[in-house]
Protein backbone atom coordinates (compact mmCIF):
# COMPACT_ATOMS: atom_id res chain seq x y z
CA UNK A 1 0.00 0.00 0.00
CA UNK A 2 3.01 2.33 -0.16
CA UNK A 3 3.71 4.58 -3.15
CA UNK A 4 7.30 5.74 -3.67
CA UNK A 5 7.99 8.56 -6.12
CA UNK A 6 11.34 9.56 -7.58
CA UNK A 7 12.54 12.03 -10.18
CA UNK A 8 11.35 15.29 -8.63
CA UNK A 9 12.77 18.62 -9.70
CA UNK A 10 13.63 19.39 -6.09
CA UNK A 11 12.24 22.92 -6.27
CA UNK A 12 10.73 24.65 -3.22
CA UNK A 13 7.06 23.85 -2.93
CA UNK A 14 7.33 20.50 -4.72
CA UNK A 15 7.28 18.50 -1.51
CA UNK A 16 4.47 15.97 -1.55
CA UNK A 17 3.39 16.86 -5.09
CA UNK A 18 2.78 14.04 -7.53
CA UNK A 19 5.91 13.90 -9.66
CA UNK A 20 3.87 13.42 -12.83
CA UNK A 21 3.57 17.23 -12.89
CA UNK A 22 7.02 18.13 -11.57
CA UNK A 23 9.41 15.55 -13.02
CA UNK A 24 11.69 17.09 -15.67
CA UNK A 25 12.16 15.29 -18.99
CA UNK A 26 15.11 12.90 -19.07
CA UNK A 27 17.13 13.51 -22.26
CA UNK A 28 18.65 10.02 -22.17
CA UNK A 29 17.06 7.53 -19.76
CA UNK A 30 19.63 4.89 -20.75
CA UNK A 31 22.38 7.05 -19.20
CA UNK A 32 21.34 7.81 -15.61
CA UNK A 33 22.55 11.15 -14.29
CA UNK A 34 23.30 11.05 -10.54
CA UNK A 35 22.84 14.82 -10.38
CA UNK A 36 19.20 14.72 -11.44
CA UNK A 37 17.94 11.11 -11.36
CA UNK A 38 16.57 9.12 -8.44
CA UNK A 39 18.79 6.03 -8.49
CA UNK A 40 18.39 2.86 -6.45
CA UNK A 41 21.79 1.20 -6.74
CA UNK A 42 23.17 -2.16 -5.68
CA UNK A 43 26.78 -0.96 -5.98
CA UNK A 44 27.83 -1.00 -2.32
CA UNK A 45 31.44 0.09 -2.88
CA UNK A 46 30.81 2.54 -5.72
CA UNK A 47 33.27 0.72 -7.96
CA UNK A 48 31.16 -0.84 -10.74
CA UNK A 49 32.89 -0.87 -14.11
CA UNK A 50 31.96 -1.60 -17.72
CA UNK A 51 30.63 -5.05 -18.63
CA UNK A 52 29.56 -5.81 -15.05
CA UNK A 53 33.07 -5.49 -13.61
CA UNK A 54 33.45 -5.39 -9.80
CA UNK A 55 29.94 -6.71 -9.16
CA UNK A 56 31.10 -9.16 -6.47
CA UNK A 57 30.18 -6.80 -3.62
CA UNK A 58 26.81 -5.74 -5.07
CA UNK A 59 23.50 -6.58 -3.42
CA UNK A 60 21.56 -9.61 -4.65
CA UNK A 61 18.32 -7.63 -5.18
CA UNK A 62 18.10 -3.85 -5.28
CA UNK A 63 14.36 -3.99 -4.54
CA UNK A 64 12.13 -6.78 -3.26
CA UNK A 65 8.37 -6.61 -3.77
CA UNK A 66 7.17 -9.99 -2.50
CA UNK A 67 3.68 -10.09 -1.05
CA UNK A 68 2.74 -6.66 -2.40
CA UNK A 69 -0.52 -5.69 -4.07
CA UNK A 70 -1.13 -3.32 -6.97
CA UNK A 71 -1.38 -0.47 -4.45
CA UNK A 72 2.39 -0.74 -3.90
CA UNK A 73 3.78 1.67 -6.50
CA UNK A 74 7.35 2.44 -7.54
CA UNK A 75 7.44 5.45 -9.86
CA UNK A 76 10.29 7.42 -11.41
CA UNK A 77 13.42 5.49 -10.40
CA UNK A 78 16.51 4.08 -12.05
CA UNK A 79 17.27 0.59 -10.69
CA UNK A 80 20.81 -0.51 -11.39
CA UNK A 81 23.70 -2.64 -10.18
CA UNK A 82 21.78 -5.62 -8.77
CA UNK A 83 23.65 -8.93 -8.75
CA UNK A 84 21.35 -11.95 -8.37
CA UNK A 85 24.29 -14.30 -8.10
CA UNK A 86 25.60 -17.24 -6.10
CA UNK A 87 24.76 -16.76 -2.46
CA UNK A 88 21.33 -15.28 -3.01
CA UNK A 89 18.37 -17.33 -1.83
CA UNK A 90 17.24 -17.28 -5.46
CA UNK A 91 19.90 -16.42 -8.04
CA UNK A 92 17.67 -14.04 -9.96
CA UNK A 93 16.09 -10.61 -9.91
CA UNK A 94 19.12 -8.39 -9.60
CA UNK A 95 16.96 -5.31 -10.12
CA UNK A 96 13.68 -6.36 -8.49
CA UNK A 97 12.72 -9.72 -6.99
CA UNK A 98 9.06 -10.57 -6.47
CA UNK A 99 7.60 -13.76 -5.04
CA UNK A 100 3.81 -13.74 -4.87
CA UNK A 101 3.46 -9.99 -5.31
CA UNK A 102 1.79 -7.66 -7.78
CA UNK A 103 3.44 -4.23 -7.61
CA UNK A 104 2.79 -1.34 -9.97
CA UNK A 105 5.97 -0.06 -11.62
CA UNK A 106 5.78 3.21 -13.56
CA UNK A 107 8.40 5.24 -15.45
CA UNK A 108 11.34 3.22 -14.16
CA UNK A 109 14.63 2.31 -15.85
CA UNK A 110 16.18 -1.12 -15.23
CA UNK A 111 19.82 -0.93 -16.28
CA UNK A 112 23.00 -2.95 -15.78
CA UNK A 113 21.57 -5.62 -13.50
CA UNK A 114 22.72 -9.23 -13.65
CA UNK A 115 21.50 -12.64 -12.50
CA UNK A 116 22.69 -16.21 -12.43
CA UNK A 117 20.91 -19.57 -12.63
CA UNK A 118 17.27 -18.45 -12.51
CA UNK A 119 17.56 -15.44 -14.80
CA UNK A 120 15.47 -12.31 -14.76
CA UNK A 121 18.39 -9.95 -14.35
CA UNK A 122 16.28 -6.79 -14.40
CA UNK A 123 13.15 -8.27 -12.82
CA UNK A 124 12.19 -11.72 -11.58
CA UNK A 125 8.64 -12.71 -10.66
CA UNK A 126 7.16 -16.00 -9.48
CA UNK A 127 3.42 -16.36 -8.91
CA UNK A 128 2.93 -12.63 -9.40
CA UNK A 129 0.89 -10.14 -11.41
CA UNK A 130 3.10 -7.06 -11.76
CA UNK A 131 2.25 -4.08 -13.94
CA UNK A 132 4.78 -1.97 -15.85
CA UNK A 133 4.07 1.30 -17.65
CA UNK A 134 6.53 3.49 -19.55
CA UNK A 135 9.58 1.54 -18.38
CA UNK A 136 12.97 1.11 -20.04
CA UNK A 137 14.69 -2.25 -19.58
CA UNK A 138 18.20 -2.01 -21.02
CA UNK A 139 21.67 -3.54 -20.75
CA UNK A 140 20.75 -6.29 -18.28
CA UNK A 141 22.36 -9.75 -18.42
CA UNK A 142 21.28 -13.22 -17.34
CA UNK A 143 24.48 -15.23 -17.04
CA UNK A 144 22.93 -18.71 -17.19
CA UNK A 145 19.17 -18.49 -16.70
CA UNK A 146 16.39 -17.22 -18.95
CA UNK A 147 15.28 -13.64 -19.33
CA UNK A 148 18.06 -11.09 -19.63
CA UNK A 149 15.59 -8.28 -18.98
CA UNK A 150 12.68 -9.96 -17.20
CA UNK A 151 11.78 -13.51 -16.19
CA UNK A 152 8.21 -14.24 -15.11
CA UNK A 153 8.20 -17.88 -14.06
CA UNK A 154 5.41 -19.94 -12.54
CA UNK A 155 1.88 -18.65 -13.04
CA UNK A 156 2.08 -14.93 -13.73
CA UNK A 157 -0.10 -12.41 -15.50
CA UNK A 158 2.22 -9.44 -16.08
CA UNK A 159 1.05 -6.32 -17.88
CA UNK A 160 3.47 -4.22 -19.96
CA UNK A 161 2.35 -0.90 -21.43
CA UNK A 162 4.61 1.36 -23.52
CA UNK A 163 7.81 -0.35 -22.34
CA UNK A 164 11.10 -0.70 -24.22
CA UNK A 165 13.42 -3.73 -23.98
CA UNK A 166 16.82 -3.02 -25.52
CA UNK A 167 20.30 -4.56 -25.44
CA UNK A 168 19.48 -7.22 -22.87
CA UNK A 169 21.06 -10.67 -23.09
CA UNK A 170 20.57 -14.19 -21.81
CA UNK A 171 23.50 -16.55 -22.09
CA UNK A 172 21.47 -19.46 -20.74
CA UNK A 173 18.00 -20.72 -21.54
CA UNK A 174 17.01 -17.90 -23.86
CA UNK A 175 14.66 -14.95 -23.74
CA UNK A 176 17.20 -12.20 -24.20
CA UNK A 177 14.60 -9.57 -23.41
CA UNK A 178 11.77 -11.46 -21.71
CA UNK A 179 11.05 -15.01 -20.58
CA UNK A 180 7.55 -16.11 -19.62
CA UNK A 181 6.31 -19.26 -17.93
CA UNK A 182 2.67 -20.12 -17.34
CA UNK A 183 0.03 -17.41 -17.32
CA UNK A 184 -1.10 -14.72 -19.73
CA UNK A 185 1.12 -11.73 -20.36
CA UNK A 186 -0.35 -8.64 -22.00
CA UNK A 187 1.96 -6.31 -23.91
CA UNK A 188 0.71 -3.07 -25.44
CA UNK A 189 2.75 -0.48 -27.31
CA UNK A 190 6.07 -2.13 -26.41
CA UNK A 191 9.36 -2.07 -28.31
CA UNK A 192 11.99 -4.85 -28.49
CA UNK A 193 15.35 -4.03 -30.08
CA UNK A 194 18.85 -5.57 -30.06
CA UNK A 195 18.23 -8.22 -27.42
CA UNK A 196 20.23 -11.44 -27.72
CA UNK A 197 20.18 -15.05 -26.55
CA UNK A 198 23.36 -16.61 -27.98
CA UNK A 199 22.95 -19.89 -26.06
CA UNK A 200 19.19 -20.24 -26.25
CA UNK A 201 16.07 -19.24 -28.14
CA UNK A 202 14.07 -16.04 -28.28
CA UNK A 203 16.46 -13.11 -28.50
Amino acid sequence: GVTIYGGFRGLPGDEGVNNATTRPPDPDPATPNPATDSILSGDLNGNDGPNFANYGDNVYHVVTASGTSASAVLDGFTIRGGNGSAGAADESGGGIYTLGGSPTINSCTFIENTSNSNGGAGYFANGSNPSFTNCLITNNRAVTGAGGGFNCTGTNNPLFTDCTFSNNSSNGAGGGALALGDGSAVLSGCTFVSNTAPAGSGG
